[in-house]
């Protein structure tokens, strides 16, 4: 199974293909002339129909994600240099998953990190805070919420 799947859809919709139509041809924000990354983290595998996936490639189609669907090839790719340009969107379906990644939280510390985390159980919510993520929802909860803190993110990268 591949580990990682580059993004290579750009929609257009209404607005310039965004939630709010804030950027104009649906380029999306960039850093000195490069577009901000998205690491889409989920053990779904895409043949599934990830759900997540699909609506942040549908509601923020100008971000370009990577996906990886296995804890060594995200941590991997979280230790190339990244200077301010990546956004993290983690979704643990399982604590085991979150413990996966609390395993290699080390690499997420100076990294902007949306968490969806597998429950609502307070173990569970105590373990996700060690992950420090700017935003924790869950794998059941609506994800327009996740595609609007994730746009707002990218926009406000600087």
């Amino acid at each position: 199974m591949k580990d990682f799947i580059p993004n290579t859809r750009r929609a257009s919709g209404p607005n310039g293909g965004n939630l709010t139509g804030s950027y104009e041809g649906g380029k999306g924000p960039r850093i000195g002339g490069r577009r901000m990354k998205v690491l889409l983290y989920d053990l779904a595998p895409a043949e599934a129909g990830n759900r997540l996936q699909n609506f942040l490639e549908t509601h923020v189609p100008w971000s370009k994600m990577e996906v990886h669907r296995n804890i060594e090839g995200l941590a991997e790719r979280l230790k190339a240099p990244h200077k301010g340009e990546v956004v993290a969107v983690l979704q643990a379906n399982s604590r085991e998953d979150l413990a996966a990644l609390l395993s290699i939280r080390h690499r997420l510390q100076d990294i902007r990190t949306i968490l969806l985390a597998p429950d609502r159980e307070e173990e569970t919510i105590a373990l996700a805070h060690q992950l420090r993520p700017r935003f924790l929802s869950y794998i059941h909860n609506d994800l327009y919420n996740v595609a609007a803190v994730l746009e707002k993110m990218l926009k406000n990268h600087g």
